[in-house]
Formats: structure tokens, sequence, C-alpha cells
């Protein structure tokens, strides 16, 4: 085999193996939202404290993704790591099988998030090094498809049938059995990536550098930490509020509700893969620009119209945009923004800084606003959220390399003439 297939072959094969990676420990991390009904009344688990798993296990992720993304940099390992933390989410989901009390059960959720954390900052490490030319966005954006399918399509149905038939313990069990399959895949197929380390421990300049100092100095990694902030704001505030929304604002049985959100989860797989493709033709800016226009329509129809059918279709063709923008905005940018021994650090400092602030704090404000004016009211904020990204995508900087790259050519040639 010629050398230009070996490394097609090698893309391939890591692409599947991310997008199942990806897919199967973010199944880890929502596992317990499908098993909660069966589990509250068995430990006495009040609503508070179902708040209190949830918040513990995204600020550990939060945490966790930009303390040892940057640990991973100071190494200058990547495969390691990755066996590593996915072991740690397989594991920790596992023991949740021998949970007895809420204080058990949460420590266990706290390290299911600590090994997650890091995880997607290392795959895009990983991948950024085996995509072809002008295919990251697009490799990327599949194994974000991952998550589409696998935790939230297939997810919910594989575990309330599992649950049916056997103990939630099994249950538990069960579903993290892929993610121990995939640590073996990993371990046999996936190249080590050695790059030069972010800090040479030989060096005293170099030791007194700061890596978190060194992101903020580029324009792109504070303007995305703050795209970050809000999309995961108006990600969330879609994703917790717009069942309870269709159901008694909108008037859908639960069943009709249920319908509505698969149909929406076929359309957000849809645009994951669609939204990081478009920006490797045509700049990752104006794909930023392009479909946080898009993200806004859904909660501006559902605030504008309550309870129409124009607010329901509009959830419908347009609710899944956001959760598509992460490979862009966290992951894209980023990594192309600074050098590669900096790339799981800036991955994990935009993805984190947005889940601990918009992921964790957000949501609980967005409650209090529904409890005071309704749920209506919650999407008008989450349209909000997602206009300033819109607002915010004008301040980023081009950073994919072929589109700079011809851009400079026909500069080039335009000045020749």
């Amino acid at each position: 085999m010629d050398d230009a297939k070996a490394r097609s072959k090698y893309e391939a094969t890591t692409v599947v193996l991310f997008f199942l990676t990806w897919g199967f420990v973010f199944l880890d991390r929502l596992s317990i939202s499908f098993l909660l009904p069966v589990i509250q009344p068995l430990l006495g688990i009040t609503n508070t404290q179902i708040g209190l798993l949830g918040f513990v296990t995204t600020a550990a992720y939060a945490l966790s993704a930009i303390f040892f993304g940057a640990v991973s940099d100071k190494s200058g390992l990547r495969k390691r790591w990755l066996i590593i933390f996915t072991l740690i989410t397989a594991v920790a989901t596992g023991l949740c099988a021998l949970a007895t009390t809420f204080s058990s059960l949460l420590i266990l959720r706290l390290i299911v998030g600590i090994g997650e954390g890091p995880l997607f900052a290392l795959m895009m490490s990983i991948l950024v090094h085996s995509s072809g030319e002008n295919k990251f966005g697009r490799n990327s954006g599949i194994v974000n498809v991952g998550v589409g399918l696998i935790a939230v399509t297939l997810g919910p149905l594989l575990v309330t049938q599992l649950v049916a038939v056997m103990s939630w313990q099994m249950t538990f069990l069960m579903a993290s059995l892929p993610s121990f399959v995939m640590v073996g895949l990993i371990a046999k197929f996936i190249k080590e990536i050695h790059v030069k380390p972010a800090s040479d421990f030989g060096n005293p300049e170099l030791q007194k550098s700061n890596n978190f100092g060194k992101l903020l100095k580029s324009r792109n990694i504070p303007v995305c930490i703050l795209i970050s902030i809000f999309s995961m704001a108006g990600f969330w505030t879609l994703a917790l509020y717009s069942s309870v929304y269709l159901v008694n604002v909108a008037g859908l049985t639960v069943q009709q509700m249920g319908f509505a959100a698969s149909l929406m989860g076929i359309l957000y797989m849809v645009y994951s893969f669609l939204a990081p493709k478009l920006s490797d033709n045509f700049g990752r800016k104006p794909a930023l620009i392009i479909f946080y226009f898009l993200c806004m329509l859904a909660p501006l129809a559902m605030f504008g119209f309550p309870g129409t059918m124009f607010a329901v279709v509009a959830y419908v063709i347009f609710g899944g945009v956001p959760g598509a923008m992460t490979p862009i905005f966290a992951v894209l940018i980023p990594m192309e923004t600074v050098e590669d021994s900096l790339r799981a650090t800036a991955q994990g400092t935009v993805n984190g800084v947005g889940e601990l602030i918009g992921g964790s704090c957000f949501p609980i404000a967005v409650g209090k606003v529904a409890d005071l004016h309704g749920l209506a009211a919650t999407m008008g904020l989450g349209a909000v959220f997602l206009g300033i990204d819109f607002v915010l995508s004008f301040f980023v900087k081009e950073s994919n390399p072929y589109v700079l790259a011809k851009k400079g050519k026909n500069e080039a040639e335009a000045s020749a003439k």
C-alpha cells in the first residue's frame, strides 16, 4: 500500500474510532438522565439534588478540560492521556452501579466529569494531524455527529429498554462497556502524537512562560471564550426547557413532543456535519456568522409566537443548530490560531470556560426567569444569548489556513497585474 493510501486509511480509521468514542463517552455522561426516573425514588433523591448532580458533572468536566488540556500540552503527548481519561470515564460510569446513596452517586458523577473533560481536546489534537488537506473541519463535524447519533438519538432508546428488563445497576454497567472497548481500539489503532512540549523544563526562560497568557494574546481565543459561554448558555436553555415548552405552552402531548425532538435530533446531525464542512470550503468566520443567525430563529419563533405550530416547526428545523457549532468555535478556530504545543490547552480552555459559566451557571438564572415570567421568556433569553454570538462572530479573525492561503494567492495575483 502506497503512502497516500495508507494516510487515507489511517485518517478514516481515526475518524470512525473518534466518532464512536465521543458518542459512547457522551452516553456515559447522559445515561444518568435516562435512569433518574428509576433511581430517584430508590435512593430518595430530591429534585434539587438532581440539579446538583448535573452541576457537579458539568463543573468537573469544565475544570478538567482546562487543567488537563494544559497538562497534556506540557507533556507533549496525546494518545496516552486519551486512553487514561477514556478509561476513567468508563470505570466511573460502571461504578455508579455500586452507588447506594446520593453522596456516593455524586462523587462518581464528579469523576465521570473529570474523565470526560479533556477527551474532545485530545481527540481533536490527534485528528488535526491525521486529517487530509482542508478536511479537519469535515472530520471534526463527523466526530461530533457521534454524540447526536449514539448519545442523543439511540442512547435514550437503548438505556430505557435495558432498564425495563434488568436492574438500573446492570444498565449502568452495560452502558459503560462500549467505552472500555474503545480504550482497547484506541490503544491498538491510534498512533501517538509527539509534539514539542508547551514548556521546556530545561530552559529557565520557558519555565517562566504562562501558557494561558500566551493564549489570551491572540484575539481569537478570548473572542471564542465569549462565544463559548453564550453558545453553551443558548444551547442548554433550549435543551433544558424546550421539552416543557412544547408540552405546556405549545400544547403537544408527551409523545408528540418526543417525535418533534427526534426530528430535531436528525437535523442536528445534519448541521453537525454541514457547518464544519462549509467552514472548510468558505472559511470559519463566514460559517459562524451564517449559522449563528440560524441559531436565533428557533428561540425567536418560540418567544414571539408562543404556543403556535409555527414555533414548533421552527424548533424542529432550527433547534439543533446551536449544538452543531461547537467544533468551529471550540476546536477549529482555537487550534488553528495557536502553535501545535498549545492546541489542547486552547481547546480545553475555550470549551471548559464555556461549560463552566454557560453550561453550569446560566441555566440556574434561566430557571429563575421561567419561574417569574414563563417559559416563553426563557426562549427569548436563549435568542439573546445566541444573538450575542452572532455579533461576536464578526470579531473573529479567519483561521482556516487553506482559505487564508487562497486569499493570499489571489491578492498576490491581483497586485502582479
